[in-house]
């Protein structure tokens, strides 16, 4: 995949669309008891936006002040096969991969 900037990409809805949305948050503590850092990474879920259209920058625009966020992951799996949106918490947007063997 290209590693191009792709926040202005739309996404269009249609009744047998399959886009899913996922924030990544990810924070880092102090163990005492294990005297180390700990690392977690979270995955949410979210609504699709109802619009007929929806831009990849709408999704960021939407979601940016969100503590801890990492990155955004955009999956719009057109029928067969489709393509995976990274976004990160910096605002920066790329083609991640296609959903060809997406589980």
């Amino acid at each position: 995949m290209k590693k191009v900037n792709v926040l202005e990409k739309a996404i269009t809805v249609t009744p047998d669309s399959l886009i899913k949305i996922f924030l990544v948050t990810s924070t880092e503590d102090f163990d005492p008891l294990d005297q180390r850092q700990r690392k977690q990474t979270h995955y949410f879920p979210v609504c699709v936006p109802y619009s007929k259209s929806f831009s990849l920058y709408d999704i960021f625009n939407e979601y940016r002040d969100i503590d801890y966020l990492k990155e955004i992951f955009v999956i719009d799996d057109l029928p067969l096969e489709g393509k995976i949106y990274r976004i990160t918490g910096t605002g920066g947007a790329i083609e991640y991969a296609t959903t060809r063997g997406y589980a």
